[in-house]
This record gives C-alpha cells, structure tokens and sequence, in this order.
C-alpha cells in the first residue's frame, strides 16, 4: 500500500504539471494513471471520477459520436498514441460496474473504427512506396563531360538524406519515449529529496 500511496502521489504531480503545461497526451494518461491506482486502492468512486474525466476529455477532443475528427489526416504514430490510450481506458471500463460499462461500448466501436483508419494508414504509405519510380542515382560530371573518380562512388544526396532523415527522426522518436519517463523520474527524486530535508 506505501508504495501505491506514492505512486499516486507522483501521478498526482504529473498529472498537475501536464495541466499546467497544457500537454493533452499526458493529461490523459496522467488521469488514467490516476484512476487506475485509486481502483487498486479500493477507492472505486474517485477511480470513476478520474476515468469519467478522461474519457470527456477524450471524446470531446477527438470523437463525434464513434468517428475520430480528422482521422484520414493524422500521422500513424498519433493514431497509435490514441489507441494506445483508448485501450488503457477500455480496459479500466471492465473492472467497473455493468452500468457504466453499458453506458459506455459505444467506446468499443471507436477503437474498431481507430483500428482500422490504422490499417488505412499503413496501406496508403505501402502503396505510395510501391507506385514511386526507382530513382537513379546521379553522378556529377566533369566540366569535360567525363565521370569523376568520386561521383562513381558516392551516394546521391537525395538517398543520404533520407538516411540522415531516418537516424534523425529515431533518435526523435527515442527521445519522445523517455520525456513521459524522465519527467515522472524526476517528479520521484524531488519528492524524494523533499521528504528527506
């Protein structure tokens, strides 16, 4: 139970900066986390108060009904982000009571729907780089109209590109991945350290 008081107490933190800070991914999983450590706390009331507030939160910026506004638009790994927190709010929903589940599938169908503008997604860049063209690499010529020794054995500058392009946005991606950690690591050992002076 110490440890889940904790918990909570970082999540709290996290979840307030989030708000203050206006980060709506955070604030979602900040008050998912929250919910889910209040029901393991047996405190079912105040984990559906914080589910509830989610959820709102949720359909209001991204759903009409059980459509996601701008879905055919949004990037893949943003309609991951939301699936990811759907699933996590659709499993809380089934540790709660029938009512609310009842009043509530209509989540169900969305993450159907998220699911399959997914698939849409991951077919449209699959045919985009099936129909381009193979692109020859070019290699730069002399002023005599002759080859150079290093233009036959350099790579084009489109192909280095797009492998710069490709270490640049892993290292991106890696660094989004650790921000939710870091800043949950840091929260813990100003907690920490406060507690201890």
């Amino acid at each position: 139970m110490p440890i889940l008081k904790k918990l909570l107490e970082i999540s709290i933190s996290v979840y307030t900066y989030a708000i203050s800070t206006y980060h709506l991914n955070l604030i979602l999983f900040g008050s998912l986390t929250i919910a889910e450590v209040y029901f393991l706390l047996g405190k079912e009331k105040l984990s559906q108060l914080y589910w509830t507030e989610c959820r709102d939160l949720f359909c209001n910026l991204f759903l009409i009904q059980t459509n996601f506004i701008h879905a055919e638009r949004a990037s893949i790994t943003f309609l991951q982000k939301l699936e990811e927190i759907l699933k996590k709010m659709i499993r809380l929903l089934l540790s709660f009571g029938p009512p609310l589940i009842n009043d509530n599938l209509f989540l169900l169908d969305s993450l159907t729907k998220l699911q399959l503008e997914i698939k849409k997604s991951y077919s449209k860049i699959s045919s985009k780089v099936e129909d381009r063209p193979p692109e020859e690499p070019s290699i730069p010529n002399l002023p005599n109209g002759k080859q150079s020794q290093r233009g036959k054995n350099s790579i084009s500058g489109k192909d280095s590109q797009s492998k710069a392009w490709n270490i640049f946005s892993k290292v991106l991606h890696f660094f989004k991945k650790t921000f939710i950690f870091l800043s949950f690591l840091f929260v813990f050992f100003f907690l920490f350290l406060s507690q201890n002076y």
